[in-house]
């Protein structure tokens, strides 16, 4: 029987892989927040509106049917919306157009491989930050309520269940908005 010989690749022996090298980072912030209660959903479809949390509580959902993260947010009167994405369609560009203040972090492949988006998103978004971004979520504000969806699906067609944990803290969302607007300078 034919045996292969063993390959061996001299980078890696000599490469150490156990080795820690440590940077040192500035800390702008430390986030710090009391939640108080979490509810937890299952549901199908995002269909009218959610009840959002009241302030210093989670609301959890896990979706089963294809939905865009963007759909959380139908009928409701958002006062400034900030998506973080790696991917967008055209259609939760068009779901969102009638927010005023709205913003976009959005992933630097969308730039290159799917100009035609990157475009319109130009057009209906105040402002798009491009960057090397996986961050999936949405900032809303609305009236006094600040709220963080933190979530695995995009604002795109996105598989069978998706996670979203939604809060509502006025201290972590102006804390992520400055961290945002750090790593914006930075060009990160």
């Amino acid at each position: 029987m034919f045996k292969p010989k063993k390959k061996i690749n001299e980078n890696s022996i000599k490469k150490d892989f156990s080795k820690v090298v440590q940077k040192e980072y500035e800390v702008d912030f430390v986030i710090d927040t009391n939640i108080l209660k979490t509810e937890f959903l299952i549901i199908d479809k995002f269909i009218g509106n959610i009840a959002l949390p009241e302030n210093g509580t989670i609301l959890s959902i896990l979706t089963t049917l294809n939905n865009s993260s963007v759909d959380i947010l139908q009928n409701l009167l958002i006062d400034e919306l900030i998506i973080l994405c790696s991917r967008i369609d055209v259609r939760s560009i068009e779901k969102v157009n009638h927010i005023n203040q709205k913003y976009l972090f959005l992933s630097d492949v969308v730039k290159e491989r799917k100009p035609e988006i990157f475009n319109m998103a130009e057009k209906s978004f105040e402002k798009v930050i491009v960057c090397k971004n996986h961050l999936k979520m949405l900032l809303f504000k609305i009236g006094d309520n600040y709220f963080i969806c933190e979530t695995s699906a995009n604002p795109s067609i996105n598989a069978r269940n998706e996670f979203y944990s939604i809060y509502n803290d006025k201290n972590a969302y102006e804390k992520i908005i400055k961290c945002l607007k750090i790593r914006e300078q930075n060009k990160v």
